[in-house]
């Protein structure tokens, strides 16, 4: 089985990203296909698509697709065997000033705005959508013709963002029958620029 490795980026990775690369290069289960992503491809749904495309052109089984900011703190690979549609690593999300101010990046299936909690949940929760930090996509997903280009951005009548391009992919790849699902054992890192006051007080008020 040959999974498909890369991430898309603009010129730079988490070095902590790179050490975890580093590791997973070590696993032995599966046949490893690192890819350069194309750093020049503008904007981010531009470079998801030439990796898509290399993907499809290089039949492989599965596509393992990181964010650059993304850190996983286990083995994305793990979940291959699970042979799912889409499956996401959970992933959290920073939100200054909100209540709580970090909460899972996921969207349950009735669409509500429910926190989502790792640990009442069940270590696998389908959902609507999820982080694409680190997602795991099967080929028949790819293949598709309902998927052609499937990350991209909708805007409004004024030309303001109203749908981002992984909300776009999800909704696509429900529509065509497949299924989403994020893995609450696999949590990976968010790194992110954050004011430390915003910090203290959430910390405060947890207590």
């Amino acid at each position: 089985m040959l999974i498909y490795i890369t991430v898309p980026n603009t010129g730079w990775i988490r070095h902590e990203l790179a050490g975890c690369l580093r590791q997973i290069s070590h696993d032995g289960r599966y046949e490893l296909l690192f890819a350069e992503a194309n750093t020049l491809a503008r904007p981010l749904p531009c470079a998801r698509h030439w990796i898509i495309n290399g993907f499809l052109d290089c039949g492989a089984d599965y596509l393992l697709m990181m964010d650059s900011d993304a850190v996983p703190y286990s083995n994305p690979l793990d979940l291959v065997e699970l042979d799912l549609d889409i499956v996401a690593m959970a992933c959290p999300i920073w939100r200054p000033g909100a209540v709580p101010p970090i909460v899972l990046n996921a969207r349950p299936l009735d669409d509500s705005k429910r926190i989502i909690d790792s640990r009442s949940d069940g270590p696998l929760l389908e959902v609507a959508q999820v982080s694409t930090s680190v997602i795991l996509v099967a080929r028949r997903v790819l293949e598709h013709p309902d998927m052609a280009n499937p990350f991209e951005f909708q805007y409004d009548e004024r030309g303001i963002t109203a749908v981002d391009d992984d909300v776009t992919f999800y909704r696509k790849a429900r529509a065509a029958g497949f299924r989403v699902w994020v893995s609450l054992e696999h949590i990976c890192g968010h790194m992110k620029e954050v004011d430390i006051a915003y910090v203290h007080s959430a910390v405060k008020e947890w207590r």
